[in-house]
């Protein structure tokens, strides 16, 4: 695990795109994902997550092996989630492409602060909704529900609202979005519409009635000049 550089030590390029390619003297247990090993420390990667904890530490059968396979996991999301765990690596920025990897891994092995960073990048860049492109704010939607962040997936959940139709059914991140939720959210959209046509159809009444007023006042007005005209023919 080629973590920890001194000052006159140069890493390569290989080893800062993902230092866990090699292994060192700290080294004591080696991840393997799509047929790619990571050399890790068994102690540090149990210090933050009570799943790997129990992996490594109970009766289970993983604690007897030097390597463990982790299946049905993308190997550059391990290394991205590893990036983040580890505090030496922990000024790696997520971004939009690493971070529903690294979340969900943060979530399934239960390791706090990366869940923490996750959090704080989507509070972060959706600080300022009406900036997000469709499919930023439907992406940053799925990933606080499924990951239950309450306040940004109301925050999200509104913003989605004032969005066109359309470009919500556009976004190839559509689909992934639980059903369950978008149908509330075009509920929502269809009893808006609802009020604004309400709105739209009062304001036309008054502008209707006000036209009739002012007919019928004309109408009046009318009528008095001919009533007049006729009782001055008679005097």
């Amino acid at each position: 695990m080629a973590n920890y550089y001194r000052e006159d030590e140069a890493a390569t390029e290989d080893e800062l795109i993902n230092p866990f390619e090699g292994a060192d003297s700290l080294s004591d247990l080696t991840f393997v994902v799509e047929n790619r090993k990571l050399h890790v420390n068994k102690i540090y990667l149990a210090h933050y997550s009570p799943v790997f904890e129990t992996m490594f530490f109970s009766e289970f059968a993983e604690k007897f092996s030097g390597e463990i396979e982790l299946p049905d996991k993308n190997h550059q999301d391990v290394v991205n989630f590893l990036l983040q765990l580890y505090p030496v690596h922990s000024l790696r920025k997520i971004t939009d492409d690493t971070l529903p990897g690294i979340l969900s891994l943060a979530d399934e092995y239960m390791v706090k602060h990366v869940r923490r960073k996750c959090k704080q990048y989507i509070k972060d860049q959706s600080r300022f909704t009406q900036d997000l492109t469709m499919d930023q704010v439907l992406l940053y939607l799925l990933l606080a529900d499924r990951c239950r962040f309450k306040t940004l997936k109301k925050r999200l959940t509104k913003e989605v609202e004032r969005r066109k139709p359309q470009d919500i059914r556009e976004s190839p991140l559509y689909e992934e979005v639980d059903p369950r939720l978008m149908r509330d959210i075009f509920q929502m959209k269809n009893v808006q519409l609802q009020a604004a046509e309400d709105c739209d159809w009062w304001d036309g009444y008054r502008e209707r009635e006000k036209e009739c007023s002012s007919r019928e006042a004309s109408l009046k007005a009318e009528g008095d000049c001919i009533i007049n005209h006729i009782w001055w023919s008679f005097i």
